[in-house]
């Protein structure tokens, strides 16, 4: 029997998570920037790092969303069912090879041991 695991593309969600992991590092960084310069008694730039927040939020939210429901589409539309498919033509193969063998060791006088 053989399991078709989908293949991870271009797009795959973990070249995806990637990239946004590095989004959020570049945010993360221009937040300590900020947070320095309200330290340092700077409140001007609070509402920077306020609209930051937002405006990456609104951003990669709805991206990653959409991105898992494509690939759940993908994963739905090849078989694919926790992480792997059945390829029921080679299980079928595999069922009547042995079968063969089964049929050819019963004329032959038995089967041995």
């Amino acid at each position: 029997m053989t399991l078709i695991y989908p293949e991870a593309g271009d797009g795959s969600s973990d070249k995806l998570l990637s990239e946004a992991h590095g989004h959020f590092a570049d945010a993360a960084n221009a937040l300590s920037v900020f947070i320095a310069a309200l330290k340092a008694g700077d409140t001007t730039q609070a509402p920077e790092a306020m609209k930051l927040v937002k405006e990456l939020k609104a951003a990669l939210v709805p991206a990653l969303m959409e991105r898992e429901r494509l690939e759940k589409t993908i994963r739905e539309d090849a078989g694919v069912v926790n992480g792997y498919a059945i390829d029921f033509d080679a299980a079928r193969h595999e069922i009547g090879r042995r079968l063969a063998c089964l049929r050819a060791a019963r004329g032959a006088g038995g089967v041995s041991e």
